[in-house]
C-alpha cells in the first residue's frame, strides 16, 4: 500500500469488498480497470478464512498478518506470515484492530472452523446483513466429483465459460465406467472443427449435484482432465482471472 496498491476491506462474513484506500485517500474505483472496489465477491472466501487461521495457528503467534494470494491453478496459497503486519488495514476496514482484539481476548477457540465462524459472527458488515451466504462462486480451477456405476473419483476440472459443454478425458470414461450416449455433438478446439461422442455424466462441483451430457475425448496430455462448460454452470457466479465479475 506504501508503494501505491489499492488497500481493500472485506467483510468477514461475505467476501465482499466494502471500502478502498489509495496512498491514504478513499477511492471508489480500481485505477486503469475503472471497476468499483465495492461489491466484488470473492471467491474461495471460507476457504482463505480457514487457511489464514490454520497459518496462525501453526505459527504459535498470538497475532499475525498472513499474506494470501490467488493462483490460477492451486488457488489459495500463503506467501508469508507477518508477525508485526502493517496497521493500515484499520484504514481499510474502518475498524480499530485494538477494539476488536479486545473482544477476542479472553475467548478459547479450538479449531480454525470455530475461529472462522466466531470472527464472521462478530465482525460481519452491518450494511451486508440480508446478503445471503453462499459458495456459489466458482474459481478458474475447481474439484469435481465424478460418480461411476461402482465408484466415484475427484478430479481437478477447468471453468471455462467459452465452451458451452461439458468435455471429460476418455479415460474417465473407461475408468469409471460412464454410460455412453447415442448423441454426436459438433464442437470447436484448438485443433479445429471435430465432432465428439458424448456420454452421461454425474458430478457434483460446489456441493451442488449435476447431471448433464458431456463429450469426451482424449485429454491424457492436457492439464486437467475435465472442462466444465457454461450449460452446467448456471446456478454460480464465476471469477475471470483478471476481471472479477461484481455483485449489483
Amino acid at each position: 500500500m506504501h508503494l501505491g496498491a489499492v488497500g481493500v476491506g472485506i467483510d468477514l462474513r461475505t467476501g465482499i469488498t466494502t471500502f478502498g484506500v489509495l496512498k491514504g485517500k478513499v477511492t471508489e474505483v480500481i485505477p486503469e480497470k475503472k471497476v468499483k472496489v465495492r461489491g466484488i465477491k470473492l471467491a474461495n472466501w471460507s476457504q482463505i478464512l480457514e487457511i489464514a487461521t490454520n497459518a496462525q495457528i501453526t505459527s504459535k503467534l498470538g497475532f499475525v498478518g498472513v499474506d494470501i494470494v490467488l493462483d490460477e491453478v492451486r488457488g489459495p496459497l500463503v506467501l508469508e506470515i507477518n508477525a508485526r503486519p502493517g496497521l493500515s488495514i484499520q484504514t481499510t476496514n474502518r475498524d480499530s484492530l485494538r477494539t476488536r482484539l479486545e473482544r477476542v481476548a479472553n475467548i478459547n477457540v479450538n479449531t480454525a472452523e470455530e475461529g472462522v465462524e466466531l470472527a464472521q459472527r462478530l465482525f460481519g458488515d452491518e450494511t451486508l446483513s440480508a446478503v445471503e451466504v453462499s459458495d456459489k462462486v466458482l474459481g478458474v480451477i475447481e474439484k469435481v466429483t465424478i460418480y461411476g456405476e461402482n465408484k466415484r473419483k475427484v478430479v481437478r476440472a477447468k471453468i471455462d465459460t467459452g465452451a458451452y459443454r461439458t468435455s471429460i478425458d476418455v479415460d474417465l470414461v473407461s475408468e469409471l465406467e460412464l454410460d455412453k450416449h447415442h448423441k454426436l455433438v459438433h464442437v470447436r478446439s484448438g485443433s479445429g472443427r471435430q465432432k465428439r461422442r458424448t456420454v452421461w455424466l454425474d458430478y457434483s462441483l460446489k456441493g451442488k449435484r449435476i447431471k448433464t451430457i458431456a463429450t469426451y475425448t482424449e485429454r491424457s496430455h492436457l492439464r486437467f482432465p475435465v472442462i466444465i462448460g457454461r450449460k452446467d454452470i448456471k446456478a454460480f457466479w464465476w471469477i475471470q482471472p483478471k476481471f472479477p465479475r461484481v455483485l449489483p
